[in-house]
């Protein structure tokens, strides 16, 4: 069988290479963001956009939406754990 053939039943790249693991987390390591910005965007009203100009300000507000979402979660994380780990005085 050869790829021209049947090109969606046979991968270019076999699985379990390397070439093929790297592909793999790049691809997870993007789809991580995108998952996030659905949640932010789900809990938001659906804009109606016109033109290329609002789709990039679409774009800039989830990344924004989307770094302040991490950055918030990791300060409270760090507060959480330094207040666990930090002896009480009485």
């Amino acid at each position: 069988m050869a790829f021209h053939e049947y090109p969606r039943l046979i991968g270019p790249i076999p699985r379990g290479t390397a070439a093929w693991n790297i592909l793999y987390a790049a691809r997870t390591a993007r789809e991580r963001p995108n998952s996030d910005a659905h949640e932010v965007i789900a809990n938001g009203r659906p804009s109606k956009l016109r033109g290329r100009k609002a789709f990039r300000f679409a774009g800039a507000i989830r990344t924004v939406a989307h770094v302040l979402r991490r950055a918030i979660t990791l300060i409270l994380d760090v507060t959480y754990t330094l207040g666990h780990l930090l002896p009480v005085a009485t």
